[in-house]
């Protein structure tokens, strides 16, 4: 229970501090390493989770990255959840066999920037 709480405590603390952090400043590059989640129906953000989501805890919810190289196929992903420990980005797939067959990854992303009305920007 104590965990729990302290693991609560921590993801709300992130929450509030991604607020205060613009990392969707144009041409926003990061390295990170990567692992793959396949378990849970919802996401921290309160959405139910889906193929295209991940989690990172310095990004806020609704933000848009291009990864380097694909992973399951896809680019483009949307920060949606928060990741206890263990990794910096999450990424999410309904096949826990798929998941574990990634591993772990050193991966390279970008930020897709978008306007103050939360379009992509060209």
């Amino acid at each position: 229970m104590e965990v729990r709480c302290i693991r609560l405590l921590f993801t709300l603390l992130l929450s509030v501090v991604a607020t205060f952090v613009d990392h969707t400043a144009p041409a926003s590059h990061y390295t990170v390493t990567s692992t793959c989640y396949s378990q849970g129906s919802t996401t921290a953000s309160g959405q139910p989770v889906r193929f295209g989501d991940v989690a990172n805890n310095f990004l806020p919810f609704g933000t848009r990255i291009r990864l380097d190289h694909p992973v399951f196929g896809r680019h483009v992903f949307t920060v949606e959840d928060r990741i206890g420990s263990g990794s910096e980005l999450d990424i999410y797939n309904p096949s826990e066999t798929a998941c574990i067959g990634y591993g772990r990854h050193t991966i390279g992303f970008t930020v897709i920037p978008t306007t103050t009305k939360g379009r992509k920007m060209k």
